[in-house]
C-alpha cells in the first residue's frame, strides 16, 4: 500500500495537472472487470485451491516440505479440529474471506502495476540519471558541478 501511495505521490510532483482520481476510477473498473473474468495474471486460480495452502491456519506455504512439517503440528491439528466442529455455514464465510483477501491482494498488485505503467519514462529517466551519476569519476563530477554553476551565472544575468 505504501508503494501505490508513493507512485500516487510521483504522479502528482511530476505531472501536477492529471486527474488522479479518475485515473483511479478507471483502474478500479479495469481491476473489477479483469477480477472477474480471471485474466489477472497469478490470480486465475484462488488461493485455496493451491496444493500447498492450508485452510485452517489461512497459509500459503512456498515448499510441500515445509507445508508437509506445518501440517505435523499441534496447532494446526487443533485447528483441523476446531474447523471440523464449525457449522457448514461457517466453513463457507472462511472460504469467503480467503477469496477477499485474494481479492485485496490482487488489487493492490494491480493498481501498483498500472501506476508503475503510467511513471515508466520517470522511473527509467531516474535509474539512467542514478547510473551516470555512480558511473562518474571524481573528476567527472567536479566538471559536471562547474558547468552547472557557470549555467546558473548565466541565468542571472
Amino acid at each position: 500500500d505504501s508503494i501505490i501511495s508513493y507512485l500516487r505521490g510521483l504522479l502528482l510532483r511530476t505531472q501536477p495537472m492529471v486527474g488522479v482520481a479518475k485515473l483511479e476510477a478507471q483502474f478500479d473498473k479495469e481491476f473489477e472487470d479483469r477480477w472477474t473474468d480471471r485474466s489477472i495474471p497469478g490470480w486465475q486460480e484462488p488461493t485455496r485451491n493451491d496444493p500447498l495452502f492450508s485452510l485452517p491456519s489461512n497459509k500459503l506455504f512456498a515448499s510441500k516440505a515445509v507445508f508437509e512439517s506445518h501440517k505435523t503440528g499441534k496447532m494446526y491439528k487443533k485447528k483441523v479440529e476446531e474447523m471440523q466442529r464449525l457449522p457448514f455455514e461457517e466453513q463457507k464465510k472462511l472460504l469467503e474471506v480467503v477469496d477477499s483477501e485474494d481479492k485485496r491482494i490482487a488489487g493492490l498488485e494491480s493498481r501498483a502495476a498500472k501506476w508503475c505503467d503510467l511513471l515508466r519514462d520517470t522511473i527509467d529517466e531516474t535509474v539512467q540519471y542514478l547510473q551516470k551519476k555512480q558511473s562518474q569519476t571524481a573528476e567527472e563530477m567536479e566538471m559536471e558541478k562547474d558547468i552547472d554553476s557557470d549555467e546558473e551565472e548565466d541565468d542571472g544575468v
